[in-house]
C-alpha cells in the first residue's frame, strides 16, 4: 500500500492551517517500505518554501526559494483509500528555546 505524508503549516495567529502543503514534495513510501510517522507533540524538520512580498502585500513573482524548517506536530489525520493512505500533518512553529532542549549538542 502506498503512503504519502504532507505537512500543512498553521501560523500562530491563525485558527486554521494555511491551504496547501508546507513541504515542497510529498514524502512517499511504496509497498513494503518503512515510513516514520510523527506523533502529536513531536518536532519535525523538512524542506519547505518561502516567498517575498512587496510593501502592499502582493507576492513578488519568482521570489520562492527552498528553506529548511523545524515545526511541531499539532494534529495528524489519516485518509484511507483502497490502495493508498494519505497522512495530513498540521504543524506549528516550535516555541523559542524548545528545539535547544530537544537536541543534544
Amino acid at each position: 500500500m502506498k503512503v504519502s505524508i504532507q505537512f500543512q503549516y498553521m501560523p500562530d495567529e491563525n485558527r486554521r492551517p494555511d491551504d496547501g502543503a508546507d513541504n515542497t514534495l510529498p514524502i512517499e513510501a511504496g509497498d513494503g517500505q518503512f515510513l516514520a510517522v510523527p506523533n502529536v507533540g513531536d518536532t519535525v524538520s523538512y524542506e519547505s518554501h518561502e516567498y517575498d512580498y512587496a510593501s502592499d502585500g502582493q507576492l513578488i513573482e519568482n521570489s520562492g526559494r527552498e528553506i529548511r524548517v523545524a515545526r511541531k506536530v499539532k494534529t495528524v489525520h489519516y485518509s484511507y483509500f483502497d490502495d493508498f493512505v494519505a497522512i495530513n500533518i498540521v504543524v506549528v512553529d516550535v516555541p523559542k528555546g524548545e528545539m535547544g532542549l530537544r537536541l543534544k549538542e
